[in-house]
């Protein structure tokens, strides 16, 4: 409802496509269940330069500790809910009332994952081959000032 806007009139398959769109090109996906890969594609991903392009961190970032910290927070102790048995009537209320929010989710976790994780390996190897031609243009451009200097 959020990502479309629709806060009060029924959803539709419209809806959906609009949130998978939403999210397809202005977010970055990550998942509580895979908490360790979805912040090594956040750090990889905005912090690039501190992956090399298999997305291995080269060396501790100054935000390691606190990543560390996060991850290992205890997610675990959030609260628990009972598990709503299928083909009753409180998972049939449930489901309805949030199918549009299952859809979204299930294209998150799976098409939307895997895509994604292509796209930060593409970014890392992209900011990588551009680091290497700034370091080459930079090399190049002081051996022709020592050229200059020693005529």
């Amino acid at each position: 409802r959020f990502l479309t806007n629709e806060l009060v009139q029924d959803l539709t398959l419209d809806h959906l496509e609009m949130a998978k769109r939403i999210l397809k090109e202005h977010c970055l996906v990550g998942f509580l269940d895979q908490m360790e890969e979805s912040m090594d594609r956040f750090e990889s991903y905005y912090f690039p330069n501190t992956h090399n392009n298999d997305g291995v961190q080269l060396e501790p970032s100054p935000q390691k500790e606190c990543r560390d910290r996060f991850i290992n927070w205890g997610w675990n102790n959030r609260q628990s809910y009972p598990a709503v048995q299928e083909h009753t009537t409180a998972y049939e209320l449930l489901y309805r009332k949030n199918e549009y929010d299952i859809l979204l989710y299930e294209y998150a976790q799976t098409e939307l994952w895997h895509e994604q994780g292509i796209l930060v390996q593409q970014n890392m190897k992209d900011q990588h081959q551009q680091m290497a031609s700034l370091n080459s243009a930079t090399i190049h451009k002081n051996k022709k000032k020592t050229m200059k200097v020693k005529q």
